[in-house]
C-alpha cells in the first residue's frame, strides 16, 4: 500500500493480458471505498516501528461504547486479521517479525470481505456463527437460535426491495441475466439460478472430448437468448472441468461471431479453489489440478 501506479504494475504481473486500466480503476474504488483496506492503510502509517505484536479479541465491546459502532481506527485498536492457536478463534492478530501472515479463519466475521474483496468491496461484514435469529413477528432476537450459513447467503442474493441486486438490476432494466451454478445446492441460492449443466447443455463426458462445445444450436431459443444475454454468472465454477469453461467460450464466439474471450459477453465466475476441485473418476491430485480452472488456457 504505497505508490498506486507501483502497485497496479506488481499486480498486473501476475495476470498475463490484464487491462491495466481496469485493474488501477478497482484498485483505486477499493482503497476510498472498502473499510478494511482503509484501516490497514491507517495502521501502516501510525505504527512507530516493525516489532510489535498487536491482539484484538473481536467479540469485545470497548466500555461504555454501542455494541455495533464503528470507531475510527487508531494504533492500538487495528491489525491484519489472522487467526493463532494460541488465541481464540475470532481474536485478531498483527505480527511483523516475521514479514509473514498467517492464514485467516473463515469462521471470522471479515473473512468474506478479505477472501472476496470484490463482491464485499465496502469491506461488509460476511458470514460468522454469531448471528442472531431474528423473530418475522417481533422483530427481536430468538433465543439461543443463530442464522445459519446458507440462510446467510440466500439472504443476500434473493431480490429484495430497495437494495442492490446486480442480476435483478439488469432484469428490471429488461435485459437478460443468466445465473448457474456448478452444483444443485449453490443454484438454488441464486435468483432465478439453475445447474450449468442444464441451462448450458454441457456434454456430460467433458473429459474426453478434445474441444467439447454446448449442445444447442445457434438459431435456437438458447441459442437466442444466450447471444442476447448482458451477464452470466457461475457460481462455484471452481468445481467444474475446465473444459466446461472452454466449451461455454467457444459457443459464446460462434453464437456472437466475436474472437474475444466469451464472444465479448460479461460472464462472472465465483468460487473457491480451496474447496472441492474437479472430480475425476479413478483420477490422482495431478488429475484434479490438471482439470482445473487455473489450467486452462483461459
Amino acid at each position: 500500500m504505497g505508490d498506486e501506479e507501483i502497485e497496479v504494475d506488481h499486480r498486473c504481473q501476475f495476470i498475463q493480458g490484464v487491462e491495466r486500466d481496469t485493474v488501477f480503476k478497482i484498485q483505486r474504488f477499493l482503497h476510498e471505498r472498502n473499510i478494511l483496506v482503509k484501516t490497514f492503510k491507517t495502521a501502516l502509517e501510525n505504527l512507530p516501528e516493525e516489532d510489535y505484536k498487536v491482539v484484538i479479541h473481536a467479540d469485545r465491546t470497548p466500555r461504555g461504547e454501542h455494541e455495533r459502532r464503528y470507531n475510527a481506527p487508531l494504533i492500538n485498536e487495528i491489525a491484519a486479521v489472522i487467526s493463532g492457536d494460541q488465541f481464540s478463534s475470532r481474536d485478531i492478530v498483527l505480527r511483523a517479525r516475521d514479514v509473514t501472515l498467517q492464514r485467516v479463519a473463515d469462521t471470522h466475521k471479515f473473512y468474506d470481505a478479505l477472501q472476496y474483496p470484490l463482491i464485499y468491496c465496502k469491506g461488509q461484514e460476511g458470514y460468522h456463527f454469531q448471528i442472531p435469529l431474528i423473530n418475522l413477528v417481533t422483530k427481536e432476537p430468538t433465543p439461543n437460535k443463530k442464522v445459519s450459513c446458507m440462510d446467510f447467503y440466500a439472504y443476500h442474493m434473493m431480490l429484495r426491495e430497495n437494495d442492490f441486486n446486480l442480476l435483478a438490476r439488469l432484469r428490471k432494466d429488461k435485459n437478460i441475466a443468466v445465473a448457474v451454478a456448478s452444483d444443485g445446492v449453490a443454484a438454488t441460492l441464486l435468483s432465478g439460478g439453475r445447474t450449468a449443466h442444464s441451462v448450458l447443455k454441457l456434454p456430460l463426458n467433458l473429459a474426453l472430448e478434445e474441444s467439447p462445445i454446448c449442445n444447442f444450436s445457434k438459431n435456437s431459443v438458447r441459442g437466442i437468448m444466450l447471444r442476447q444475454c448482458k451477464l452470466l454468472v457461475w457460481d462455484e465454477s471452481t468445481m467444474s472441468h475446465k473444459k466446461a469453461v472452454e466449451a461455454l467460450n467457444r459457443t459464446l464466439q460462434d453464437l456472437r461471431s466475436n474472437t474475444d474471450v466469451m464472444g465479448g459477453m460479461v460472464v462472472l465466475l465465483a468460487g473457491d479453489f480451496r474447496q472441492t476441485l474437479p472430480v475425476i473418476q479413478k483420477g490422482t491430485p495431478a488429475d484434479e489440478i490438471k482439470a482445473c480452472l487455473k489450467s486452462s488456457i483461459l
